[in-house]
């Protein structure tokens, strides 16, 4: 995500339909804050 300035990506199940999204939020749950906090300043590089 991080490399491709992505926010956020589609799920999608063997049958090529989408089932959800997952974003840099539902990661920051599952992980430590200062590893999401890398992650957001490299996703949001190109915004500034």
């Amino acid at each position: 995500m991080e490399q491709l300035k992505v926010r956020r990506l589609a799920v999608i199940n063997k049958n090529k339909r989408m089932t959800g999204i997952l974003s840099l939020g539902d990661l920051g749950q599952a992980t430590s804050s200062d590893l999401l906090t890398d992650w957001v300043k490299g996703v949001s590089a190109h915004h500034h």
